[in-house]
């Protein structure tokens, strides 16, 4: 009998769990405990330099929760649910940014997450490619509470994502992408 009690307790406890997060607003989204930020920054007529948040307003994490590690993490949303608070600047990048219409979803696998501060190798699925990307992670729990907070920089270039320059404006090739998710 102690034989099995000692075998069953060298298996770690695997919880298969799915995070739902749906905020109606910008706002909202922007101030919600489960958030997905993307900072940029466009340069007006070459002198002025204006910075914007954009947000994913509605997203999905999969994932396996051990005492140790967060297993096969998965992040994904909808591009219709990003949003910088700016109709004509959502529209060009659904339209011309990620091609909405025929590649709808965007997808950030990270795999296996351990707890405490780790720099992890991930993929981000958009526009029909795979690519990789680095991602800073610092995973802490807090009594019974587990929270995962993700910074990253991205290429606009880097991940062939179309330039939504226009004459009078250019937009930063580099985005910081940042966010938080509370598992409870």
């Amino acid at each position: 009998m102690k034989i099995i009690f000692c075998i069953l307790m060298l298996f770690q406890v695997v919880i298969a769990k799915e995070i739902s997060v749906e905020y109606q607003s910008y706002d909202e989204a922007l101030n919600g405990k489960n958030i997905i930020v993307f900072d940029m920054e466009s340069t007006k007529a070459g002198i002025i330099t204006t910075a914007f948040k954009g947000v994913v307003k509605s997203f999905k994490m999969n994932f396996d929760l051990t005492d140790k590690v967060i297993k096969n993490s998965e992040l994904y949303f909808f591009v219709a649910n990003m949003d910088t608070d700016n109709n004509s600047r959502n529209e060009k990048m659904h339209d011309l940014c990620f091609s909405s219409a025929t590649f709808p979803v965007i997808s950030v696998e990270l795999g296996d997450i351990p707890y405490g501060v780790s720099t992890l190798n991930g993929k981000i699925s958009l526009r029909g490619k795979e690519y990789p990307i680095l991602v800073n992670v610092d995973v802490s729990r807090i009594q019974e509470k587990v929270i995962v907070k993700f910074k990253s920089e991205v290429s606009l270039k880097k991940l062939n994502i179309p330039d939504p320059s226009i004459f009078i404006a250019s937009v930063r090739d580099l985005v910081e992408l940042s966010g938080s998710v509370e598992i409870e």
